[in-house]
């Protein structure tokens, strides 16, 4: 469950003392925006409202939606908490326990049990949230700020808020998913029910006009703003080490911050979103250490690719691949960790690999002695100049075996073999078959993944 809440960028908490706890619900939100939020009136409906074994689907008067519910007693103990309540940053549980459970119940209670007294201890209640199903249109917005009474100054403050809530596409899944995990946190059926403000009891703040009257440079556009850039800094930070993993993690971070339309057209709006994004990686690459060549080729090549897109559904499909081929592209030709002269050295071999290179030609190109050259280049990269021309070479040549049918002749002297026998023993060097079975077993690993498709 942490794993996937921290994937989805969803803020969890397990409130223990709504006394002191329930303005992290909605992550200080209201605190923020309001002179005199109403945060008492969570706190009773979490020690009075919440029955055992039912989860709780509430949307308040923001649109925003929160998932709650109350721990057994039995299972306060099992449980161990691994994060702060003192901020609203994300918390996770971790559970010592597995337990199975009969099915669950779906169906929606009638009506609250017993509630409990303010004298009684409070068993903990879990909250996930908020969340988003869809995201707001500007007109939507503007509509709750009418409805709320909000000052219309500050609008920008709400959107930016809004952009900041993680959206999860479908309800049914989002219901689904927690209902998988209550399961396991409850020895009884579990019933679910769902609540909207418009039901009095549960309205998080009150409809009086001085509680809209808002403080006079509230900071939530301001913080939304900042937590966006710093994803932005870790996602570059990520994506300039070649940590495919860890970009790609940073990377759900970074978009689940929406940014507001700026076009009317949606996709002329996200082709726009994915050039700044394209110009993000690549400035990432580059401080990772790779020559602007090499990020100009693919950058380019993504730029077309965007812009030749005919629907949203196809950019995405672009989108999810950007990051890993940034990544790629460091892994393969980042040149941070070499000194300056086997930098230039290496950037030479990878430019002209497909001419007659030599270590007195690249010598010449570096101004040091042959002697220098080599040792300075075997020293840093623990191989020889010829073993590195001939490893970029046999590259170039994989590229070519996957995604043309040149004759394998022909990839030869385009990839600066101009003896086919010499490629050929070199290629089986570094691939442990020929170029020839190497393409065979492409052809191969295609006819049976259009069979098992098929």
């Amino acid at each position: 469950m942490n794993e996937l809440y921290e994937h989805w960028g969803l803020h969890v908490l397990l409130i223990t003392d709504p006394s002191t706890q329930c303005e992290s619900v909605d992550l200080g939100f209201r605190k923020r925006m309001y002179i005199s939020p109403q945060y008492n009136q969570i706190a009773d409906l979490l020690r009075s409202h919440l029955e055992e074994n039912t989860f709780y689907l509430y949307e308040d008067e923001l649109l925003m939606n929160y998932s709650l519910f109350r721990l057994p007693p039995e299972l306060s103990e099992s449980l161990s908490l691994s994060f702060d309540c003192s901020d609203c940053s994300d918390r996770h549980l971790t559970f010592s326990s597995d337990t199975d459970t009969s099915d669950i119940d779906t169906s929606a209670s009638s009506s609250n049990s017993s509630s409990n007294s303010g004298s009684e201890p409070f068993s903990p209640v879990l909250c996930v949230g908020p969340i988003l199903f869809q995201s707001l249109s500007t007109a939507e917005i503007s509509e709750r700020i009418n409805t709320l009474k909000i000052n219309p100054l500050y609008q920008q403050d709400l959107i930016e808020f809004y952009n900041y809530i993680p959206i999860v596409s479908s309800r049914e899944l989002w219901i689904h998913t927690l209902m998988f995990f209550l399961r396991k946190l409850s020895e009884n059926p579990i019933t679910f029910r769902e609540l909207s403000f418009s039901e009095k009891a549960w309205g998080f703040v009150t409809r009086d006009e001085d509680n809209y009257s808002l403080p006079s440079q509230p900071d939530v556009a301001l913080t939304a703003i900042e937590d966006r850039y710093k994803a932005e800094h870790d996602l570059m930070e990520a994506v300039a080490s070649g940590n495919t993993q860890e970009a790609m993690l940073r990377c759900q971070r970074f978009l689940s911050y929406r940014l507001s339309p700026r076009v009317s057209s949606p996709l002329r709006d996200r082709k726009n979103i994915l050039f700044t994004f394209n110009t993000l990686l690549r400035k990432s690459a580059e401080a990772g250490g790779v020559h602007p060549l090499h990020i100009d080729n693919l950058s380019r090549t993504l730029a077309i690719q965007i812009e030749s897109a005919m629907t949203v559904d196809q950019l995405n499909q672009i989108r999810s691949g950007m990051v890993r081929k940034y990544c790629i592209l460091v892994q393969n030709y980042s040149r941070r960790a070499y000194s300056q002269l086997v930098q230039t050295c290496m950037n030479n071999i990878d430019f002209y690999y497909n001419t007659e290179l030599s270590l007195s030609w690249l010598a010449r190109q570096c101004a040091v002695s042959e002697s220098h050259l080599s040792t300075a280049f075997r020293k840093e990269t623990g191989m020889t100049v010829t073993d590195y021309i001939n490893k970029t070479r046999i590259r170039q040549a994989l590229i070519l075996l996957n995604t043309t049918s040149l004759p394998v002749g022909e990839i030869s002297s385009r990839c600066g073999f101009f003896d086919a026998n010499y490629f050929s023993r070199v290629f089986r060097k570094f691939q442990g078959q020929s170029p020839k079975q190497y393409r065979s077993m492409i052809h191969q690993k295609t006819r049976d993944s259009e069979s098992s498709l098929s």
